[in-house]
């Protein structure tokens, strides 16, 4: 009875041991999984305040693009009316057309001329791509 006293104690400690290590293996991979969630969750409002972020600066460009393109209407339209009021009648003055197309004139009966080429203007005729070969260029070629 002695001897299984021995072993059940050997026994006994080779048990705690065993079971030490365990826990403290199973304590660090719960430890590494709460980490690792406190990470994700980090990740994840940072990603959210990034998103928050970029959907304000995108909001405040289309709210400064609007203000520019007032503000240019408003300089078209200053320089436009102060061109009619300063300008005499036969000046061709812009008229703002709602900045869908090209600005028209004011008096539509003026005379676009056609531009010409200058007098001295001479027509050359086209250089082909292809370059011509002489006499002796052919000779050296044989």
């Amino acid at each position: 009875m002695g001897t299984t006293i021995i072993i059940a104690g050997l026994l006994f400690i080779v048990g705690l041991t065993v079971g030490g290590i365990a826990g403290r293996w199973r304590e660090k991979h719960d430890n590494k999984s709460l980490e690792l969630e406190k990470e994700v969750d980090q990740l994840r409002s940072d990603m959210n305040e990034y998103r928050d972020e970029v959907g304000e600066h995108f909001n405040k460009t289309g709210e400064l693009f609007n203000t520019m393109t007032q503000n240019y209407r408003d300089i078209y339209e200053h320089l436009a009316t102060g061109a009619q009021k300063l300008s005499n009648d036969k000046t061709d003055v812009f008229q703002l057309n709602g900045f869908n197309g090209a600005p028209r004139l004011k008096d539509e009966s003026v005379d676009a001329t056609v531009a010409q080429p200058p007098s001295d203007y001479a027509k050359h005729e086209p250089v082909s791509a292809e370059p011509t070969q002489t006499k002796s260029t052919e000779e050296n070629a044989k």
